[in-house]
């Protein structure tokens, strides 16, 4: 229960004036999600499968390697998002500073 209530508290201070997808080539992002007044901007990567949590960090780390090709991104907040079927080690994501969620959530 204290998870479902740290979410709620996390996506409640969410609000975006963008929101979209992005390619380039091969390369694509699910979900990038901006708020010009705070400038936080959101990356997510969405997968209809269960990970471990190896996997969901592999996943992680490259979506940061594609969000590090955007130009003007640099500046803003950046947070890396993990949206899956089932994440096993969901918490120790969090815990690094992502957001994980999984259909628990």
């Amino acid at each position: 229960m204290d998870e479902l209530i740290r979410t709620k508290y996390v996506l409640k201070h969410f609000s975006f004036s963008e929101i979209g997808r992005w390619w380039h080539g091969g390369e694509e992002i699910d979900i990038i999600a901006l708020n010009e007044a705070t400038k936080d901007i959101v990356f997510a990567e969405c997968k209809w499968q269960k990970l471990s949590q190896k996997e969901a960090k592999r996943v992680l780390f490259d979506l940061q390697e594609k969000a590090n090709t955007l130009s003007g991104t640099s500046k803003k907040k950046r947070i890396f998002c993990d949206i899956c079927q089932k994440i096993e080690g969901k918490e120790a994501l969090r815990k690094s500073g992502f957001l994980a969620w999984d259909m628990e959530d």
